[in-house]
């Protein structure tokens, strides 16, 4: 890493700023995660929280699950915890690998200075994407904390060669691992900055090859041993992706907080790729081989994963390891502003708060509709049927009955049975739900709809989720059942 040129010790004051000001910032971006974790668990949560509740040991975790949901770290925790219904609890993990993780950013970026340490802290604190999956029972949010935590560890190690960092690395990459699959796209690139670094330092081939090994055989083994008890044997499932982002220009805005507006969103997929090459060509201007590295995951991973996905497949979340190193990155380049004097500093400030204002936006969206209203739709349905209870179908019988079966009982004493679309009783289903990925505008496929029977259902209500996680879903009730 590139280290602070002060030669002189800080005054008492500006120590106590700097710890005022990264204090804050911890402050605040947990504030803002733990303000996202208080909403309704949806699809992919609730499906994990199902898994879990089928395993009868915990080394089924790794044997027994087969599933590309089966985030493992994840899913010890939730088969830990146990079936606990829309519990908000399942998301504590997540909520502690996001605030640690812009905690890192600040041990990262400090090498560069205090202030760079403080805007790391900031970029990271207050993006959106991170607030999200940091507030979600899932594994990605602890895959980007060892992820950068890693990083850390594989630099120290590199510039001291003491084999203790290489055993932490080692450990940090399985839990790594054991968080998201994804983590591998962090490990080759770490793999091949390590060499390089070795290399470019005329290390001695035996003490390179020693080196190399000491940092990544233990968890490549560990990933080999993974493949071999689960990941060749997950299948497709029922909740396979239906739809999604299928412009890459997208997937770039969000990571400076997806302006609204198109000609916003391509402008600030433009600023994002300038942003990079600025960041990368000033690295290559310092000689930092970091160049490699970021290079390899901000640039070669993403495009890596264009050329693998199809378009339909381009979900934030896939990126999201090169959003969060490109976040790091941008710190940097932000840090370079503010040391270029008063002009510097005022650009620094200014596209410090338009990050800000654009992730700001997001996230307050995301606080007022969260992943979906999935309770309170299961509630209207209830409030709403005469009798003892209703006939429930769907456009997807994988995922309404999973998430209508997890709120079953916000519908007490009532209860709702959902029917799959082959199974249309005579007069239809009471209510029809319909639903969109997150990503789509809320709007209802129709103010009317008929089965295949002929039975014609009217539009009641909406419950939209903010974008990236959550499905909007479209409440239809019987006509005739109606009158």
């Amino acid at each position: 890493m590139t280290h602070d040129k002060r030669n002189s010790e800080p005054a008492p004051r500006r120590r106590f700023f700097f710890a005022a000001g990264a204090g804050g910032l911890l402050l605040l971006a947990a504030a803002l995660r733990i303000g996202g974790a208080f909403n309704d668990l949806w699809l992919d949560e609730i499906w994990s929280v199902r898994l879990a509740g089928t395993l009868s040991s915990f080394g089924q975790i790794f044997t027994g699950l087969h599933q590309d949901n089966n985030h493992y770290l994840n899913t010890a925790w939730l088969y830990l915890c146990g079936q606990r219904g829309n519990w908000w609890g399942y998301r504590v993990p997540a909520l502690a690998a996001g605030v640690g993780t812009v905690c890192l950013a600040g041990v990262l970026g400090r090498p560069r200075g205090r202030p760079c340490a403080l805007l790391a802290m900031a970029v990271t604190g207050f993006s959106h994407v991170l607030v999200l999956y940091s507030s979600e029972a899932r594994g990605y949010a602890p895959m980007l904390f060892f992820a950068f935590l890693c990083f850390f560890l594989l630099d120290t190690f590199l510039r001291r060669l003491e084999w203790r960092w290489a055993g932490l690395f080692s450990l940090g990459a399985i839990l790594g691992f054991c968080s998201h699959l994804s983590f591998i796209l962090f490990f080759l690139a770490a793999m091949f900055w390590s060499a390089c670094r070795l290399v470019l330092a005329r290390v001695g081939p035996g003490r390179a090859a020693g080196a190399l090994l000491a940092c990544h055989a233990l968890p490549a083994a560990f990933v080999a041993w993974l493949y071999w008890v689960d990941i060749r044997s997950v299948a497709a499932t029922g909740g396979s992706a239906t739809g999604g982002w299928t412009g890459l220009e997208t997937i770039l805005a969000w990571a400076v907080g997806r302006p609204p507006g198109a000609a916003a969103l391509l402008a600030a997929a433009l600023a994002v790729a300038a942003a990079l090459a600025g960041a990368l060509w000033r690295l290559w201007r310092e000689r930092s081989d970091q160049l490699l590295f970021f290079g390899v995951m901000t640039v070669l991973v993403p495009a890596g994963l264009v050329l693998v996905l199809p378009p339909v497949a381009f979900y934030v979340r896939f990126f999201i390891i090169s959003l969060a190193f490109f976040l790091l990155l941008a710190s940097y380049a932000l840090a370079w502003l503010y040391d270029r004097g008063p002009g510097g500093r005022a650009a620094c400030f200014i596209l410090l708060g338009l990050f800000i204002l654009c992730n700001g936006l997001q996230t307050a969206e995301f606080l007022r509709l969260g992943r979906g209203h999935y309770a309170e739709a299961v509630r209207f349905m209830a409030a709403h049927t005469p009798g003892a209870g209703a006939r429930v179908g769907g456009d997807h019988d994988f995922r309404i009955p999973l998430i209508l079966d997890f709120y079953r009982e916000a519908a007490a004493p009532k209860i709702l049975c959902y029917l799959p679309q082959s199974e249309s009783p005579p007069g239809g289903v009471d209510w029809l739900i319909c639903h969109r990925e997150a990503g789509e505008p809320p709007v209802p496929p129709s103010p009317q709809l008929c089965d295949p029977e002929g039975h014609r259902y009217d539009w009641v209500k909406t419950y939209p989720a903010a974008p990236l996680s959550g499905l909007h879903w479209f409440l239809y009730r019987n006509a005739a059942a109606a009158r």
